[in-house]
């Protein structure tokens, strides 16, 4: 898998604060790449065992681990056959050890917030790979919490730029080749959604549609008393292909989810 890293407008040795370390700024971006995975879906087929279904987001809080997508990127697929790579080289494909519907809490909020799912991820059922290192510790305070000047950071996986390689006889899978990109992006609006916001994709290299994005995280990049820092600030719940306009779920909604599954 390789990655594309968005131009920030900061000094190479500026430090950032991403959870509890510290990074030079020339390497936030593939700091915060890893949290961003592939959405598989096995298809039961022996010579195309697997489709690429876009973007999926791994989270952590308080020891919970969730990895969310939208329910339009699985549409015809049962949710055991939904499954993500937790290596660097998107070799070893696992599911979530339970499934999570985003159940709206009150009515009438938008159509776009019910489509959210996840994967439910118990760290000791996976006992042979290292869970953590695949989902970003959540920091309340460094999440976004509605400032519009904040710099945006996109992450995902566009379909015109990936593709998977089998290996006869077998037909395992034996390459993944998918570029994952990062760009910057800024406010334009609430949108009429519960929790929805609209921001426009900055600074894009290379020429890619916003399709398989959906599922993919957006971070924001700002600053307060300790320096510059890295935080949360939603799901990616879909785009368009003729512009570069994107929806995104903000971290609030999203942490209400995190906090039912703490209390379950």
């Amino acid at each position: 898998m390789s990655s594309k890293t968005p131009l920030i407008q900061l000094k190479n040795d500026t430090s950032v604060r991403v959870g509890k370390l510290w990074v030079p700024a020339s390497r936030l971006g593939p700091a915060i790449s890893r949290f961003t995975r592939m959405l598989f879906c096995l298809t039961r087929n022996d010579e195309h065992p697997y489709t690429l279904r876009g973007s999926a987001t791994s989270l952590r809080w308080q020891g919970h681990h969730l990895a969310f997508y939208c329910k339009h990127q699985i549409q015809g697929f049962d949710r055991g056959d939904v499954v993500v790579p937790i290596d660097q080289e998107g070799k070893v494909l696992v599911s979530g050890s339970t499934f999570v519907e985003m159940v709206p809490s009150v009515e009438n909020n938008g159509e776009e917030f019910g489509d959210l799912c996840a994967m439910h991820f118990k760290p000791e059922d996976y006992r042979q790979t290292n869970v953590d290192r695949a989902f970003f510790d959540i920091n309340e305070a460094d999440n976004w919490h509605g400032n519009r000047e904040s710099l945006f950071l996109v992450y995902g996986y566009p379909t015109s730029l990936r593709n998977l390689e089998y290996a006869e006889p077998s037909y395992a899978l034996s390459h993944v080749n998918v570029t994952q990109i990062v760009t910057t992006g800024k406010y334009v609006r609430p949108s009429n959604a519960m929790g929805v916001h609209v921001i426009e994709m900055q600074r894009r290299t290379g020429n890619y549609s916003s399709d398989g994005l959906s599922g993919g995280p957006v971070f924001q990049l700002s600053e307060d008393a300790q320096g510059f820092y890295c935080g949360f600030a939603g799901l990616i719940l879909r785009g368009s292909d003729t512009s570069d306009l994107l929806h995104f779920l903000e971290a609030r909604i999203l942490m209400q989810f995190m906090r039912r599954q703490a209390a379950a």
